[in-house]
Parts: C-alpha cells; sequence; structure tokens
C-alpha cells in the first residue's frame, strides 16, 4: 500500500458502493454488480478476479503501446478496460479507460503518466478488497 493511502473496507451489506480514495467516484457499484450476478458473491469475487487478471494484461500492453506511441493498441486496451469495468461496476477504473481510449483516438495524450498510476492504484485497491473478503469469509 502506498503511503497516507486508505483503503475502504469490504462491506457490500453495509452500503451500496466502496468509494475510491483517489476519485470521488465509487471504487465498486455493488448495486450493478449484485444485479449482474443475480446476488451470487461467489459469482461477484469470480467477475472481480477476472477483472484484475484480465486488466493486469491490457495495462501492460498499454504501458508498451504508450512507450512506442502505438495510439491503435492504445485505444483498444483502453476500450477493453473501460467495457469489463463498466460491465461490472467498477466505474472509477472504467473512467480511466474511457479518458485514455477518447485520448488515443484523438492521438493526444494527457497526464498518461498519472492516469496509468491512478489506474495501478484502483487495481491494488480493487486486490486488496478481494483478499480482504476472502479472508473474513
Amino acid at each position: 500500500m502506498l503511503p497516507n493511502q486508505t483503503v475502504t473496507p469490504f462491506v457490500p451489506e453495509a452500503a451500496s458502493t466502496v468509494f475510491s480514495p483517489e476519485s470521488a467516484r465509487p471504487l465498486i457499484d455493488w448495486d450493478q454488480l449484485h444485479h449482474l450476478s443475480d446476488g451470487n458473491k461467489e459469482f461477484e469475487l469470480e467477475l472481480l478476479q477476472m477483472f484484475i487478471h484480465d486488466a493486469e494484461n491490457q495495462l501492460r500492453t498499454l504501458e508498451a503501446a504508450i512507450a512506442s506511441s502505438d495510439f491503435d493498441s492504445i485505444e483498444h486496451a483502453a476500450h477493453q478496460i473501460k467495457g469489463a469495468g463498466a460491465n461490472i461496476g467498477l466505474t472509477s477504473i472504467a473512467a480511466i479507460g474511457d479518458r485514455l481510449e477518447q485520448q488515443a483516438h484523438q492521438h493526444q495524450l494527457v497526464s498518461v503518466t498519472a492516469q496509468i498510476t491512478h489506474l495501478k492504484q484502483l487495481l491494488n485497491e480493487l486486490r486488496l478488497l478481494l483478499r480482504t473478503d476472502t479472508a473474513s469469509g
């Protein structure tokens, strides 16, 4: 965990969203995830774990594409992150993917290092939430 970073506990029953300390958007929209999974908590955890695995691959692709100014690959990887995140209620992550996708489409990357860092922080926070839930479950 990074210095001065706080982690909101994994308590889906107590609140419909868990907020990311880095943004005003919720990290997880639990209502959306519950609706998608029909309330199946094991399936929700599986979806979130699959997302992390896939997002890590897309993040590596993004970093390589950014280093080589491959805007098509940036746009594609960002689109994958945006779509997968939005589908399961990861609104903060989807927002970053959306920004990167739009910027790549326009061939104008703005504060890309900060956006990638933020994406990594959110993925780390999600990992921690899943570890906490798995350990307490």
